[in-house]
């Protein structure tokens, strides 16, 4: 229970990550990570996930290629650090309300295979949406790591999978990061 506990679904309020951007199915088209690149059908849902301690990953994901190297590699955790992951997504549908109905489906695999977290069903982003659907929107649950003596040592994976109920479609988003 304790190392459940570790894994704790954040709020909307979190912005976090420095330097680990994971796209679902493609790799980014423009100049930046955090650049979806064009929708190529009007039905299709979009996602991006990003593991890392703090909010630099947007300033670095602004800036030119060759500055973005930190980017390269997953995150690394020793003893007591704290590692983020952070599902964001683009065009989300809507019902006859105009209100977004995605849930997420959320697993950290340990090096060996086994299930660290494994939540389904997840309500993550289930607003009016007032605005334009291709902007870029941080889904409601995200997951928190501390590197604990007792962890296991190697690539730890995230999975999340994006349902969006109101199309019938998902977005697998898949991202790692090393307990050393």
């Amino acid at each position: 229970m304790k190392r459940f506990m570790r894994f704790l679904l954040l709020g909307l309020t979190l912005l976090c990550a420095n330097g680990w951007a994971h796209e679902s199915q493609s790799s980014y088209v423009g100049e930046s990570p955090t650049d979806l690149g064009p929708i190529d059908n009007t039905n299709e849902l979009s996602g991006m996930l990003v593991i890392g301690r703090d909010i630099e990953w947007l300033e670095k994901g602004n800036k030119p290629p060759d500055a973005t190297s930190a980017l390269s590699k997953p995150p690394e955790a020793i003893n007591g650090d704290r590692l983020y992951a952070l599902a964001f997504l683009t065009n989300p549908g809507v019902d006859a309300d105009g209100v977004t109905n995605i849930v997420c489906d959320m697993a950290v695999l340990r090096p060996d295979g086994s299930r660290a977290v494994d939540q389904t069903d997840i309500s993550c982003l289930r607003v009016p949406l007032d605005e334009d659907p291709t902007h870029l929107y941080q889904v409601s649950g995200g997951l928190g790591f501390i590197a604990e003596p007792t962890d296991l040592r190697g690539e730890w994976r995230v999975e999340i999978v994006l349902h969006d109920l109101t199309r019938g479609t998902r977005s697998p988003l898949f991202g790692s990061f090393i307990v050393k």
